[in-house]
């Protein structure tokens, strides 16, 4: 936990969803036909407490990279006099809850939302706003999935499955000389499934042998089982598709069972928390990263400083997809100058060079996906490094 600044909340409107007072008829969102109301008011459904503590750090990154891009958009006067208003809900890591967040938002009348931690959370919710003509930014989903869910859903994240870690796989194993690879992913998280099957074509159409591909549950925080059969298969390097909190377990473990292959991690590895909660079980894992503090695409680096100039926490993957996850739709609400949903969204389908926090955003492609790539990285000395082909590490 921490204490945040108290001058951002005073730009940044934040209420809890039961606090926001009734503007409008239930269900009915304020949108002139041209301009904005005086407050724009955007759901922020996001895991920020549940049983496992890594994810619960990722959702409050989440919350504060919003609430850094609301504070800013807000003294921006980008929408002009309107205000942006978050109406943040912590879902818990619980589909249900994220089912009955944005059904309050619905009968509080959002024009808007940005949030979703988890895939399965995601996938339960974000219908409801589709349904219900509500536009919808995900920024924390990895996988695929998202975009199809209906065409007023966009997202920042983008599908790793596709053009982000399969080829850096690839890459990482002609690197290490790689014959046989051993996999890990959670067999409960639709996104990890898919990036698994992906990872796992992507090695073997490369000449990389699969010898043991083990499941485990998205939640789960004991993986000692599963690492022992790994071990006992021998791989050259393991590719974990867990999500981002098992990380620390699962190197930590890895170590414990005597697992000593090269492990290839996923994006969020280098979160400060991670980092920390791994220690120097981590030391020379590699893994592809759509965001990094070393970063100079997009305005990256103007990202960082007001993300330190307003949070007391430290920025990372997270925390700057969800930055740009509200950037992104309050561009998109300035372009169409309307809260209108389907204005809206033709707005969002014009975005070509929004610089943002990941990189350069596209979403000109007639999807809500954008067109990001990421870098290789490597933990060495406790600290996430740009990886260079080649490069050596000592474990």
């Amino acid at each position: 936990m921490f204490t945040r600044k108290l001058r951002p909340v005073t730009a940044a409107v934040v209420l809890g969803v039961a606090a926001v007072s009734a503007c409008s008829a239930p269900g009915q969102a304020e949108q002139p036909a041209e301009g904005f109301p005086r407050e724009i008011r955007i759901g922020v459904p996001l895991d920020t407490s549940g049983p496992v503590g890594p994810v619960v750090e990722i959702g409050l990154s989440e919350r504060e990279g919003i609430r850094v891009a609301a504070a800013e958009i807000n003294e921006s006067g980008l929408l002009g006099d309107s205000k942006i208003v978050l109406m943040e809900t912590d879902t818990a890591a619980n589909r249900n809850e994220a089912v009955k967040a944005v059904t309050q938002y619905v009968d509080k009348g959002v024009h808007g939302i940005v949030g979703f931690t988890l895939t399965p959370s995601f996938a339960a919710a974000a219908p409801v706003a589709q349904r219900t003509k509500i536009p919808v930014v995900a920024v924390g989903l990895s996988g695929g999935g998202v975009e199809e869910t209906g065409d007023l859903v966009f997202r920042t994240y983008p599908n790793v499955a596709t053009t982000v870690y399969p080829p850096a796989d690839v890459a990482f194993a002609k690197d290490f000389g790689a014959k046989t690879a051993g996999l890990i992913y959670a067999s409960d998280n639709d996104s990890s499934v898919a990036i698994n099957k992906a990872r796992k074509e992507a090695l073997e159409k490369a000449g990389v042998k699969v010898v043991e591909n083990v499941a485990i549950g998205s939640q789960d925080t004991e993986l000692r089982a599963a690492l022992t059969k790994l071990k006992g298969a021998s791989p050259d390097v393991v590719v974990a598709s867990t999500t981002p909190g098992q990380v620390p377990a699962f190197a930590s473990q890895a170590a414990e069972v005597g697992l000593d292959s090269r492990m290839i991690t996923v994006d969020g590895t280098q979160t400060p928390a991670t980092l920390k909660a791994a220690g120097e079980e981590l030391q020379c894992a590699v893994f592809q990263a759509v965001w990094s503090t070393i970063s100079t695409k997009g305005n990256n680096e103007h990202f960082i400083k007001e993300f330190d100039k307003r949070s007391e926490r430290e920025p990372d993957t997270f925390a700057a997809a969800s930055y740009d996850g509200l950037w992104v739709l309050a561009t998109a609400m300035k372009a169409a100058n309307s809260t209108q949903p389907g204005k809206v969204r033709e707005a969002l389908l014009k975005i070509k060079d929004h610089q943002g926090a990941l990189g350069t955003y596209d979403y000109t492609q007639g999807t809500g996906a954008p067109t990001l790539s990421g870098e290789a990285m490597i933990i060495d000395g406790g600290k996430a490094k740009a990886y260079e082909s080649g490069q050596s590490c000592t474990a």
